[in-house]
């Protein structure tokens, strides 16, 4: 009897761990309610980014922005998730996935095949699935291992400050914003935003890490910003820094989007 009353208890335990996350995603989706039931068929725009916590102490290492249209804002290592193509084609096409911008200049500016487009309201939660199953797309640790890549041949430290061979990711947290208006637009938005840290285990890590934490405190590309400077928005220096660097120190967005820049 003891043992079966103690099986009967492990086993409601288990139930209830696994119910309560079920409860919890079930009532998060219920912010996308608005949109499978008003203006179904408009434009929204979508976007799945993953992003690099580089930090000591109180400095988090952001990079600037060279590409319109949020030009010189400094923001954390990383950026939007790729789909495969012609994997992941056949489904976007299904869910009417638009990618955002003029062809060409995706090309031009590595946002070819970009998690970042237009799709009609009614279908965001199919998009949602089709993101979280993870399939015909980069994993968090191609994303970042890429960007990081792109981001230190940029501004001339590849040769410099070598990645290390193998790169180990730990989520720290994960933020949703929207859907809601975008001003001045005729669209609503929804992000979904990844943040993640280098696991400084092995040795080549954590030689990289402390390096780029010192090539940060003077190099032009590079910002190696306190706390109290990503919630103000700008540097001592007047260097601008953008709004989602915000989420490297928590999960509630510190203010709104900045403006796009001419």
């Amino acid at each position: 009897m003891p043992g079966e009353i103690i099986g009967t208890a492990a086993a409601e335990v288990a139930i209830s761990k696994g119910l309560i996350p079920f409860i919890e995603r079930r009532i998060w989706r219920l912010r996308f309610l608005p949109c499978l039931l008003h203006r179904r068929g408009a434009s929204l725009r979508v976007s799945f980014s993953a992003f690099l916590r580089i930090a000591s102490g109180d400095r988090y290492v952001l990079i600037r922005n060279n590409l319109p249209p949020r030009r010189d804002y400094f923001g954390p290592f990383g950026g939007v998730y790729k789909y495969h193509s012609p994997e992941a084609e056949p489904r976007l096409n299904d869910l009417e996935f638009k990618p955002q911008g003029d062809p060409l200049h995706a090309v031009t500016r590595g946002m070819l095949h970009d998690l970042r487009g237009f799709i009609p309201r009614r279908n965001v939660l199919h998009v949602l699935d089709w993101y979280g199953a993870g399939a015909n797309r980069e994993s968090h640790g191609d994303c970042l291992t890429r960007e990081l890549g792109e981001e230190l041949r940029e501004v001339r430290l590849v040769g410099r400050l070598p990645l290390p061979r193998q790169m180990r990711f730990r989520l720290v947290r994960t933020v949703s914003e929207g859907p809601e208006r975008v001003e001045g637009r005729d669209f609503t938005q929804y992000r979904h935003l990844e943040i993640y840290e280098l696991v400084s285990s092995e040795d080549q890590t954590k030689t990289f890490l402390d390096s780029l934490l010192e090539v940060a405190r003077d190099h032009p590309d590079l910002l190696a910003a306190s706390a109290q400077e990503i919630r103000q928005a700008h540097a001592s220096d007047s260097r601008l820094i953008a709004h989602h660097a915000g989420y490297l120190l928590e999960t509630t967005r510190l203010r709104r989007e900045e403006p796009a820049l001419p």
